[in-house]
Order: C-alpha cells, then sequence, then structure tokens
C-alpha cells in the first residue's frame, strides 16, 4: 500500500513486502503488531483513506484515530502467515 495515499502499490522494487487485507479495529483503541511492520494505512467505516505512516521497525503500537474502523498493515513478505494485530500494548506471540 501506498502509505501516502492507500492506493496497492505493485512493481520491481516492492518483492519484499505485502499487505494485509482490511482489518476491522475499534475507533479510539490501541493495536499492536508483533512482526515487522514497514508502513500501515488507515480508512473509515466506508473504507476511506485516512492516513497512512512508516513506521519500519518490530512490536508497532499504533493509536486507533476515532474516526478509523479498519487498518492495513504492510509487512514483510516472508512474516505474512505469523503477523497479528492484536489489542492493547504488547505484542504476544503468534496465534493461528
Amino acid at each position: 500500500m501506498q502509505y501516502t495515499d492507500g492506493v496497492p502499490v505493485q512493481n520491481e522494487y516492492v518483492t519484499t513486502l505485502c499487505y494485509s487485507d482490511f482489518i476491522k479495529v475499534k475507533p479510539s483503541s490501541t493495536i499492536t503488531i508483533n512482526n515487522y511492520t514497514h508502513s500501515y494505512c488507515l480508512y473509515d467505516v466506508e473504507k476511506n483513506f485516512i492516513e497512512g505512516k512508516v513506521v519500519a521497525g518490530n512490536g508497532m503500537t499504533i493509536q486507533i484515530p476515532s474516526n478509523c474502523e479498519y487498518i492495513i498493515v504492510n509487512t514483510q513478505y516472508d512474516e505474512r502467515d505469523t503477523t497479528q494485530v492484536e489489542y492493547g500494548t504488547v505484542a504476544t506471540s503468534y496465534e493461528p
């Protein structure tokens, strides 16, 4: 996802990253992502882009704004099956 406008990106430079589907989140909540996160995009209830941010790190904690209902996470391709988004400020081990 392009963090500046929320539009999907596929090109020869984006080979190690992938993005999630829309993940439903509670407005005004705090979430933590357990694995490496390159960036994320936030969307409203109608899936209109609100904002995006490059964070590039492990165990990212994000404060969800009051007008946000969905998030899309850009993560490393080889961690796509074990990346977990959860409420709170602590990243726990992946649970299928």
